[in-house]
């Protein structure tokens, strides 16, 4: 199709519900709805295994003004399109309601501590996970520091979560303004980039942490008397007995993202992650108009990143908001002399453009296509 055959497209108008939906598991989504909010957007949060046993009034009294809160136990599915999307809730009796929405949002987060890794068989009375870390480093109580701490990244193959190791690199370093404790960080590769990742790398050996290479073989630990003992097999070998251990392994998807994935209708990647490394779809789109993905289900995420996708968002749906009608200009033609209603086109399109509801002849949802 040429640039003219596109710019002569008729443009149709379809209405928009002006309202967002937010499906959230965590606390990012609250925080995407009191933004929305604030910009005068209505909201529906469901939050999923937060809050939505506890009483309604009383809930309704914490949320932010035009922020509904919506009761359930789950989400069934999500269906129509952008700018009329219905979204079916399962509730506690056993019955199911829907959700009126111009838009979706869905925010994941993978569930703290993920910082145990794969295969790391230590102790758990020498473990410690990112959260503990960086309240010891808050406290600033030395009679609660371990002596000795061993930081240890990406323990199976690949690279350990980005964001997890940086927030526990950088409350080891407040931990070591203090001169204690004996602190390691045990690496194939340290996940730090650019110059601030360089800063941090540097203060840290300021501060006398030593960063020690391993080779392909992951070493084995081993209990000792209380504590853990680790001989790292680098060029040089050390044998490290440690207090308290923090593994950092491989990005994980966060629970839950199958579910989503089927009530969207989108694929995943194949690591489990929706959205990951689908550079069309950048930063936070997913396959369907108007449904948008927020945060650690499309891989590591970082806090200062959820507030740049929420942005990048923003001038896809304000003007929509604003006028409840979307234009979108027309996509596929159904010929209805020739459709035997054979469904094909319905079960084949990734984004949800063709409606079956009103008729053996499918209807083609321009709104929704990418055509």
């Amino acid at each position: 199709m040429s640039d003219d055959d596109k710019g002569s497209k008729t443009m149709k108008k379809w209405p928009f519900t002006k309202e967002a939906f937010v499906w959230a598991i965590g606390s990012s989504g609250s925080r995407v709805a009191e933004r929305l909010a604030a910009m005068s957007i209505p909201v529906a949060l469901f939050q999923e295994g937060n809050g939505n046993s506890a009483d309604p009034g009383e809930q309704a009294a914490e949320a932010p003004r035009r922020v509904r809160l919506v009761q359930g136990e789950g989400i069934l599915g999500i269906e129509g399109h952008l700018g009329q999307f219905r979204v079916r809730i399962r509730q506690k009796s056993g019955g199911v309601t829907e959700s009126e929405a111009g838009f979706v949002l869905i925010s994941r987060e993978k569930p703290l501590p993920a910082a145990q890794g794969s295969g790391a068989a230590l102790p758990e009375a020498n473990t410690l996970t990112t959260d503990e870390l960086e309240v010891l480093a808050a406290s600033g109580e030395s009679e609660t520091t371990p002596e000795s701490i061993a930081l240890w990244l990406d323990p199976v193959e690949g690279l350990a979560d980005r964001v997890l190791a940086e927030r526990a690199l950088r409350a080891l370093l407040s931990l070591k303004k203090n001169g204690k404790p004996d602190s390691y960080v045990l690496y194939r590769h340290v996940p730090l980039w650019g110059l601030e990742g360089q800063s941090l790398y540097d203060a840290l050996r300021d501060k006398g942490v030593r960063f020690l290479r391993l080779n392909g073989q992951r070493p084995q630990p081993t209990a000792a008397e209380g504590r853990v003992e680790l001989e790292t097999l680098s060029d040089r070998p050390v044998r490290l007995r440690l207090d308290k251990v923090l593994v950092v392994g491989q990005p994980s998807p966060p629970s839950g993202a199958l579910e989503v994935a089927r009530c969207v209708g989108d694929p995943r990647d194949v690591e489990g992650f929706l959205q990951k490394d689908n550079v069309h779809l950048y930063p936070s789109r997913s396959f369907r108009k108007g449904v948008y993905y927020i945060g650690s289900c499309k891989g590591e995420q970082a806090e200062e990143e959820l507030a740049e996708e929420l942005e990048a968002i923003l001038p896809e749906i304000l003007a929509p908001i604003a006028s409840g009608e979307v234009q979108a200009p027309e996509g596929i033609r159904i010929d209805r002399g020739h459709c035997v209603s054979c469904l094909t086109c319905y079960r084949v399109c990734p984004h949800h453009a063709i409606d079956i509801s009103k008729g053996p002849v499918p209807v083609p949802v321009d709104p929704a296509c990418y055509v």
